[in-house]
């Protein structure tokens, strides 16, 4: 099981992370944890960070740090 099986886990966290407004954290895990991403999550990235590829390796530090940055002003952008 890896994070975002967790979140999606009725038994676990779906309950609290289950909302649309999670779409973003959800595509910063799976970028943080070099995760398969949806055609969503992958957009997201893609446009928060400004890269094409997502990350190949778990925990690339260049990544979750400009897209954590990126996060707070793309948050508000109707395309999330």
């Amino acid at each position: 099981m890896n994070i975002l099986d967790a979140l999606d886990h009725p038994q676990l966290f779906k309950k609290w992370f289950d909302a649309p407004t999670w779409e973003a954290w959800r595509a910063f895990l799976a970028a943080l944890f070099a995760l398969p991403m949806s055609e969503q999550q992958l957009g997201i990235y893609r446009h928060c960070t400004k890269r094409t590829a997502a990350p190949s390796r778990c925990g690339h530090q260049s990544a979750p740090r400009k897209f954590t940055r990126s996060c707070r002003s793309c948050s508000e952008n109707p395309m999330l």
